[in-house]
């Protein structure tokens, strides 16, 4: 009767519930190659980050839509102030003029 070699199944285990198989490996054999041992690896911590680079490109075009919305909802809402309130508005819009105006002249002056 032939005898068959026994096969050793060695494994990385990467956290509590993840277990990358590395190679099926015989009796007669010493020790896998490196490469063979850190490529699952490589490969499995990869996937990792491009999982989580998509993951934050989708939560940055959500938060992008979402401004995009408040700009224009802000953008209607000042319109209709300043067609209801022209003159308010003027008022508003040359007080901050001399008030900026005058912080300038103030910081040219301190030079």
């Amino acid at each position: 009767m032939k005898k068959v070699p026994r096969q050793v199944r060695l494994t990385v285990v990467l956290s509590q519930h993840q277990i990358l198989p590395i190679k099926r490996l015989t009796m007669h054999q010493k020790r896998p190659a490196p490469l063979l041992i850190v490529l699952p690896v490589a490969h499995h911590t990869v996937d990792k980050m491009a999982d989580s680079a998509n993951y934050a490109a989708d939560a940055v075009v959500h938060k992008g839509e979402q401004l995009n919305s408040l700009q224009h909802k802000l953008t209607n809402g000042t319109r209709s102030q300043v067609r209801e309130h022209p003159l308010l508005a003027l008022g508003i819009a040359m007080a901050g003029g001399a008030l900026l105006g005058l912080w300038l002249s103030k910081k040219s002056d301190a030079k």
